[in-house]
């Protein structure tokens, strides 16, 4: 080891990588190895082949991987982003037919655990476009027609931080 004290030699491999990163240079040299080698047809098959090997490995190592059921990804993605429902409306949830705002059929597109990103409570099922353009009317602050379905959808919650 060059150095005695593992905080010197942590700074000096932070600072290292900090001229680096500020080195147009090496970062164009870098960008340019990186593009030739990403592009190279048997560099990308070596590379495939090692993660199908690596997979296949996992897969005989750790009976887990890889076997996570879709209701559990479900969970857990809604887990990491946060919202908060009760299983009466986990409930209510599964039982929807179809989009709340559009009224697209759930067999159509598939439901969007719809949340306040205020306060993580949940809101209702919306197909992806309807979502989609409530985060837009949130982000830009844009008012929706009063006798629109948006607006009849957004006015039936209640912040729970006002």
């Amino acid at each position: 080891m060059p150095f005695k004290d593992p905080e010197e030699q942590s700074r000096y491999y932070r600072e290292r990588a900090e001229r680096r990163n500020a080195d147009p240079e090496y970062v164009a040299a870098r960008n340019a190895r990186n593009r030739e080698m990403y592009t190279d047809p048997e560099y990308r098959e070596r590379h495939r082949a090692y993660q199908r090997e690596y997979r296949r490995n996992r897969r005989a190592t750790d009976p887990a991987y890889g076997n996570m059921a879709a209701a559990e990804s479900t969970r857990w993605s809604r887990k990491r982003a946060g919202i908060i429902y009760t299983p009466e409306q986990q409930v209510e949830f599964a039982a929807l037919t179809g989009c709340e705002v559009c009224g697209t059929s759930r067999d159509a597109k598939p439901l969007h655990m719809d949340h306040c990103h205020d306060c993580h409570h949940y809101r209702g099922g919306l197909c992806a476009r309807c979502n989609r353009d409530e985060g837009v009317l949130r982000r830009w602050q844009a008012a929706c027609p009063p006798d629109s379905p948006m607006r009849a959808y957004l006015d039936r919650h209640v912040c729970k931080t006002e």
